[in-house]
């Protein structure tokens, strides 16, 4: 059910990105030279814009799911580090750096 979760919360954003993108893109299009002959602007707000603005949703809205997860599960959500076998040798309370202290 989590996954189903975050797919639908990534579409939901993918969809706000767009929508926010091209209506940004209509707004200030005018503003920096975009010319409106025959819906120039709105076609490069839909099919040029639109998809970036999408993209970035998508991506904020599953990084807000996946941390909103994590703080309700209590959960770090980084791995736990691995122990090499050769940490245990190097560390100073192991057997091997003991039987140096003792013949000091």
């Amino acid at each position: 059910m989590r996954y189903v979760l975050a797919v639908l919360i990534g579409i939901v954003g993918l969809i706000f990105g767009w929508i926010i993108a091209a209506f940004g893109t209509l707004v200030l299009g005018s503003a920096f030279g975009l010319s409106d002959f025959e819906g120039e602007r709105a076609m490069v707000a839909f099919f040029a814009i639109g998809p970036v603005g999408g993209l970035l949703g998508i991506v904020i809205a599953i990084w807000l799911w996946s941390r909103r997860a994590c703080v309700a599960c209590d959960k770090s959500c980084r791995a736990p580090r691995r122990q090499h076998a050769s940490n245990e040798i190097l560390r100073p309370d192991t057997e091997l750096f003991a039987h140096a202290r003792h013949d000091a």
